[in-house]
């Protein structure tokens, strides 16, 4: 007979206990990764913006929601008490003032917000800047960036080197506000003059194929004289090597 072992009640309650515990570790494993998804989610667990309005209006919501990411915007120089000595905010607002003189040239000068102050000058050198030595903007950029950024000290002597830059720069820009340049005076690229003189090629054959079109339309509408088929005949005969010319 085989000897059938009864479980107690102390190995029962452990048993219970464990799958409760079990249960449990289940529970929050699955609600962190739920919190997880949602988190990594980029509306989160929220209801949807514009939710039960037209399709239209909802997809103009999310592209301009999705826009906002983009804007930027670069506050001016604040103002203190003591600016008569605080030689860097005077050097941030003369540059100010010369990109304002800049855009007054023409509006196709404008340089956007948080842009790249250096690369702004150098692409104004076809503009407003044309004749500037381009060593001078850069010595320009490098005083603006030292006296923006550097940690030693922008004395009264290094402001003044800057502003000899700032109006040499505004001398330029009136100058050439007199003769007023073209603001891009670079020859079209090698692709633009290849696809005009294609559009040429296309537009002379087209006005060749028309020409020799109303040129056969004249002829069969003109009806042939006997003296124009025997012409015909005897230019056919001289063609081919005949000495007899004379129309049969």
């Amino acid at each position: 007979m085989a000897v059938q072992q009864q479980l107690s009640g102390t190995i029962v309650v452990i048993i219970i206990a464990m799958a409760v515990q079990v249960c449990i570790m289940l529970v929050i494993v699955v609600k962190r990764q739920i919190m997880r998804f949602a988190i990594r989610n980029r509306r989160g667990p929220h209801t949807h913006i514009g939710q039960g309005a037209p399709k239209v209006l909802r997809r103009e919501t999310d592209r301009q929601l999705e826009y906002v990411a983009y804007i930027r915007h670069e506050p001016k120089p604040y103002e203190l008490e003591a600016d008569g000595r605080n030689y860097r905010v005077l050097a941030l607002k003369e540059l100010r003032s010369l990109e304002e003189e800049i855009a007054t040239y023409s509006a196709s000068y404008l340089r956007p917000p948080c842009g790249n102050m250096r690369s702004f000058f150098l692409n104004c050198i076809h503009g407003p800047l044309l004749g500037v030595d381009t060593h001078r903007i850069h010595l320009l950029c490098d005083d603006y960036e030292h006296a923006r950024h550097h940690y030693e000290n922008f004395d009264e002597v290094k402001f003044k080197a800057f502003k000899s830059r700032i109006e040499e720069m505004r001398e330029a820009i009136q100058r050439n506000r007199q003769r007023k340049p073209f603001p891009s005076p670079l020859p079209p690229s090698t692709s633009r003059q290849k696809k005009a003189k294609v559009r040429r090629k296309s537009e002379d054959k087209a006005a060749a194929a028309s020409a020799a079109a109303a040129a056969a339309g004249e002829r069969a509408a003109t009806p042939a004289t006997p003296d124009s088929k025997a012409a015909m005949l005897v230019t056919t005969t001289a063609n081919f090597g005949e000495t007899d010319s004379t129309p049969v």
